[in-house]
């Protein structure tokens, strides 16, 4: 089978969405929770005292919520668009994850953040994403996805990296 550039043609005006759901993707709730956890471990444990199972906890009303999250954020995509549900949730995301940074060594509040994160954030998972490249990509779509999917590792691998180098 010869390599034919016309089986392409939909990346010629499509690759931005790729791009920018990459970039998404590689940026929000399916990696950075999950794969920073572990680099602040430590700090919390050490100024709250925490043992490590009660701050890797955090991540079990994280998932719970995530369960009532994801779904709602897919509905309100396909209501509002993915673009407007998308950056919303990136700044929603943002703060927050700032917000962990109000706790004053309340566990319980601890908790609350990571279901409040999973909320605010949810339209930050890759379901928003891959709706928005699902209508740009019909001949090669598994490939857009597959390319646009790669963005948790990306995101995964610069975040604990970047926490490691901080701390």
């Amino acid at each position: 089978m010869a390599f034919n550039l016309k089986q392409f043609r939909e990346f010629r005006f499509g690759w931005p969405v790729v791009l920018a759901s990459t970039f998404g993707i590689s940026l929000g709730m399916s990696p950075l929770p999950f794969y920073t956890i572990g680099v602040f471990a430590k700090p919390l444990a050490a100024e709250f005292g925490w043992g490590i199972d009660q701050i890797m906890f955090g991540l079990v009303p994280f998932c719970v919520v995530t369960v009532i999250s994801a779904p709602l954020a897919g509905y309100l995509s396909d209501r509002y668009g993915v673009r407007r549900v998308a950056l919303i949730s990136m700044v929603t995301f943002s703060l927050a994850m700032m917000s962990f940074a109000l706790n004053n060594g309340s566990h319980t509040l601890y908790l609350f953040l990571w279901g409040l994160l999973s909320i605010l954030s949810a339209g930050t998972l890759p379901i928003t994403f891959t709706k928005a490249i699902s209508r740009w990509f019909h001949e090669k779509r598994g490939l857009a996805l597959g390319m646009a999917l790669v963005g948790t590792g990306i995101g995964g691998a610069v975040a604990k990296a970047t926490g490691r180098i901080a701390h």
